[in-house]
Formats: structure tokens, C-alpha cells, sequence
């Protein structure tokens, strides 16, 4: 855990819809915990949700000046087990108001009922397990589209737009891949579609030979997906290095940047399925983006518009004067505001960011194009 910096920012006074200020006076030192893998293979999920919340920081800092606010990060490095002992930590400190992340739906499980026992609001951008807005968890919300929809909607696609019905199915074996394949799994069923191969991989591993053999002899229209971004591109480049051409697909995991990195040029040609408003097909998308580059120096990683939107929920229930953990939660409970590249961001009772839809992309010289934006299904759908 380290510090990443002090910010002046400023806030109104507290209003009826948000309880009392924090113990530590006013909004003058208040912190913000930034929980995600921050080190390792999967640091630039973590990464992307800090600089979100550094991004919406300077624009709140020159409207409200007399507030400080400090960002700390949490790094989970990816791993579950990683996650209560941050959480624990998060919660013994007085001046943490709220948590932004994390960033995988394994590490979610685990740290928010601890979360949830304190009442520390939390908001992840990346989270997508369906069950997760399922458990009861009062501080549980979220910026990015679950599981639960993605999954069926993307099997939809599949069936009903590329018109294939003979699938292979991977999964990384991990909460939020096989969660996932699952409903496809599951979805491709009732549309009459034919799941030819189910096939598990280690996430970790480097050789997928005999996943690949069996694929092949199955003689599928296509190959679904249900991993992140190293190993499916591990996946598909030795895919494409024996030969086989079949249609390469998969979910939000691979809607990357550091999907179309490692995968080279066998990633030409794959199609992925995303729920979130496309940040290049709408005005407000295209200026976010544009300040992101000269922010940041470069271009965002794809689950950035989400983090942003996430921030900037905190943010508004600071700014609005909900300084305690108490008053943030009930503040989320309520919040309406226009999002980073369109839309509105509010949530549904349990969290769930409303009135999502699935982007459906196709990578051309390694590059995600936009395809067509569809709205969203749950199973059975």
C-alpha cells in the first residue's frame, strides 16, 4: 500500500440526502482507497482504475479547493487471497471513505463482505461476475455490464448476426472466465446453437496444444472465449501458428489493449462483445478521449471510460458534501449524472449500472472496430 498523493479538491456543505461528515472534519482529509493489481501480469487493470481517479481529480480540484482528498493504493495483484488483508486494512483506517475497485470479480467475493460488514461503499469498473449484485451486499456497485447480460447477449451475436451455430467453448478456469463461458454455454443451448468442444485451460500456462488439437477436431464455426487478455492471446496465436483459421471470439477480457499487444497479428480478425458506451462513436466520448491522451500520454486501456464513470460517482457524492462512508452509500443509492462518453450512469438497487448495452467489435490492423451496439439480454433471452 502506498500513497499516491495529496490533492487539493473541495466540497459543499452536507445535505439532507447524505448523513453526517466524516469524523476527521468536513471533507479536508478524506481518503480513498484505489484496490487492483497494481505489480504483475494484470497491473494495468489496477493501473487504469488509478489514473481514472487521478484523471477526475483536477477537474474536481479547480471547483472545490478547500478540500483535501488522498488516493491510496491497494495493490491485489490479481490474487483473492490478497484481497481481506487490504480490506482490513481499508476499514482500520478512519480517514478511508471509500474504495474504488477492485478490479476482478475473484477478488471482489472475497473482500466485499468485510467491506460490506463496515458499510465502505465501494465501485468497480471491471468486476463482472453475475452473482456478485446477487449476494446482498449493500455497498456493492458497479460501472460496467455483468456477466449475466454479456454472456447470453454475445451468444445471441453469435447465433443470430455471424450466423454460426457450431461453437468451441474455452474458459481460463477462473471466477470470471468460466463464470462467463458458462452462460454462453448455457444461452447457446436455447438458440438451438451446438457447443461442439468445452475446453479448459490453465490460465497460467504456455502451451495449448492439446486444447487446440481437440478444437480442431471438432470442426467448430467458431471459438468462444472465456479468459482475459494473456492467455487468450497466447491461445489464439498458436491457434493461427497450426494453421487453424476459425472465427476467434470472446468477451470483455479481451477488450484490451494488451490484448491486441500480445496477440500480434493473429488478433486480425478476432471479434470481441463489450458492454459500455464506445468512446469513439459519440462527441462527449471523443473529447473524454482526446484529454485522456494528453493526460496520460497515450491512449486509454478500454476499461477506462468505466473507471472513470466509477471516480466520478465518488467524486460527486464528495463534492455534494457526503463525506462519511454512511453518507457516500446513500449518496450512490440515488446518483444520476451523464457519463465519461455518454449515457447516464446510475445504478439498480443491487448495484448494477442501468441500462447498459453489448458493443461488438472486430479487430482490424490491430485495431478494435466498432461493428454494431446492441441492447442487452439476460439468459434465456
Amino acid at each position: 500500500m502506498a500513497a499516491v498523493g495529496l490533492v487539493a479538491t473541495g466540497c459543499g456543505s452536507s445535505s439532507s440526502n447524505g448523513g453526517s461528515a466524516s469524523s476527521s472534519g468536513g471533507c479536508s482529509d478524506l481518503e480513498i482507497g484505489v484496490m487492483g493489481p497494481m505489480t504483475g501480469t494484470f497491473a494495468s487493470y489496477g493501473t487504469t482504475a488509478l489514473h481514472a481517479a487521478q484523471f477526475k481529480l483536477k477537474p474536481f480540484e479547480a471547483k472545490n479547493p478547500k478540500c483535501h482528498i488522498k488516493l491510496v493504493q491497494f495493490d491485489s495483484q490479481g490474487d483473492p487471497k490478497q484481497g481481506p488483508g487490504l480490506a482490513r486494512k481499508a476499514i482500520a483506517n478512519q480517514k478511508m471513505v471509500a474504495i474504488l475497485g477492485p478490479a476482478f470479480s475473484g477478488v471482489t467475493q472475497a473482500v466485499t463482505p468485510i467491506l460490506d460488514a463496515a458499510g465502505m461503499p465501494m465501485i468497480t469498473a471491471t468486476s463482472t461476475n453475475g452473482q456478485l449484485s446477487q449476494s446482498g451486499w449493500k455497498v456493492f456497485h458497479r460501472t460496467v455490464v455483468n456477466d449475466s447480460q454479456e454472456g447470453p447477449t454475445e451468444a445471441k451475436y453469435i447465433v443470430n448476426n455471424l450466423h454460426l451455430k457450431k461453437v468451441a467453448v474455452v474458459d481460463n478456469g477462473q471466477t470470471y472466465g468460466k463464470g462467463l463461458a458458462d452462460l454462453v454455454r448455457k444461452e447457446l443451448k436455447q438458440l438451438g446453437g451446438q457447443v461442439v468442444d468445452s475446453e479448459s485451460i490453465d490460465a497460467n500456462g504456455s502451451d495449448y496444444s492439446s486444447t487446440i488439437n481437440r478444437i480442431r477436431a471438432a470442426n467448430p464455426q467458431v471459438v468462444y472465449c472465456g479468459c482475459l487478455d494473456p492467455e487468450a492471446a497466447r491461445l489464439v496465436k498458436q491457434m493461427r501458428a497450426a494453421g487453424d483459421k476459425t472465427t476467434f471470439t470472446g468477451g470483455a477480457g479481451l477488450n484490451t489493449n494488451q490484448y491486441l499487444k500480445e496477440a500480434g497479428k493473429a488478433v486480425n480478425g478476432s471479434q470481441v462483445g463489450s458492454g459500455g458506451v464506445d468512446a469513439q462513436s459519440t462527441p462527449q466520448g471523443k473529447a473524454w478521449l482526446a484529454s485522456w491522451k494528453q493526460t496520460f500520454n497515450g491512449p486509454p486501456d478500454l476499461y477506462a471510460v468505466e473507471w472513470t464513470n466509477a471516480a466520478q460517482a465518488l467524486y460527486n457524492a464528495i463534492g455534494s458534501g457526503h463525506t462519511s462512508r454512511q453518507s457516500i452509500q446513500q449518496y450512490l443509492g440515488t446518483v444520476s449524472f451523464p457519463g465519461a462518453a455518454g449515457g447516464t450512469v446510475a445504478f439498480t438497487p443491487q448495484g448494477d449500472v442501468k441500462n447498459g448495452k453489448l458493443n461488438w467489435y472486430i479487430v482490424k490492423n490491430q485495431q478494435f472496430k466498432l461493428v454494431n451496439s446492441i441492447p442487452l439480454i439476460t439468459l434465456g433471452g
